[in-house]
């Protein structure tokens, strides 16, 4: 892995600056020497969203990125092609589920909940046909760094938009399971992680494997009562 800290330094200047095309260059520079490097690729979108606030959106570009994207079989090369499409459009939900999808599976899990995350705050998520699974992914990466809490909650956003979507709903028992799994793993007695009875019962049935659907659905509730009481 690169040392992009010079590339990253430069560019937070020259963004400080209101310089944004050499901070969104020296950004593209760190992403490509370092792909998986979150605040390149966080800031890289905040200088475009700057620039563009400030001098007026691109115009109408048309598709013809997309067959550059379509050859490409190199991941390294296939996240700067990406990349290119969302300097064009950086709220934009499908190609920002692009280069996460991409970072996801070259293992860069930090850079591609920065990617994840910025396109959550930025892109329309109540209009974006994509958003659910905007958010699904976002959980999953939040569970591959270890946020198992963050996961719960940003899956129950992509719960409300998507009541009826049967991945989220089996995302949300994984996630629960896992967990449970985790706690278990690092405790002196699983006992000292159940609060009561009906908990304990629930806990033996996953050891056993006899899990059922309802069961789990208990156990996401539970969870999600954990929540609510430590927000």
């Amino acid at each position: 892995m690169a040392d992009v800290s010079k590339f990253i330094a430069k560019a937070d200047e020259a963004l400080k600056k209101r310089n944004y095309d050499y901070a969104i260059q020296m950004y593209q520079s760190a992403m490509e020497a370092d792909p998986g490097n979150a605040d390149a690729r966080r800031n890289y979108r905040l200088a475009l969203i700057r620039k563009y606030d400030a001098q007026g959106y691109p115009k109408s570009w048309g598709m013809g990125g997309l067959k550059t994207i379509a050859v490409s079989k190199h991941p390294e090369k296939l996240l700067v092609e990406t990349e290119k499409l969302v300097e064009k459009d950086p709220k934009s939900i499908k190609y920002n589920l692009r280069v996460a999808e991409t970072l996801a599976a070259l293992n860069h899990h930090d850079a591609a909940c920065a990617v994840l995350e910025f396109a959550a705050k930025a892109g329309d998520l109540k209009s974006d046909k994509q958003a659910p699974a905007l958010l699904m992914l976002l959980a999953k990466e939040y569970g591959e760094t270890g946020k198992a809490d963050e996961a719960t909650k940003i899956l129950a956003r992509a719960a409300r938009l998507a009541p009826n979507d049967k991945q989220i709903k089996v995302l949300q028992k994984e996630l629960a399971a896992k967990t449970y799994n985790a706690n278990v793993a690092g405790a002196k007695s699983s006992y000292d992680l159940v609060r009561n009875r009906d908990e304990a019962n629930l806990l033996e049935k996953m050891r056993s494997g006899q899990l059922t659907e309802d069961d789990a659905d208990m156990l996401i509730a539970e969870e999600e009562k954990k929540l609510q009481e430590n927000s």
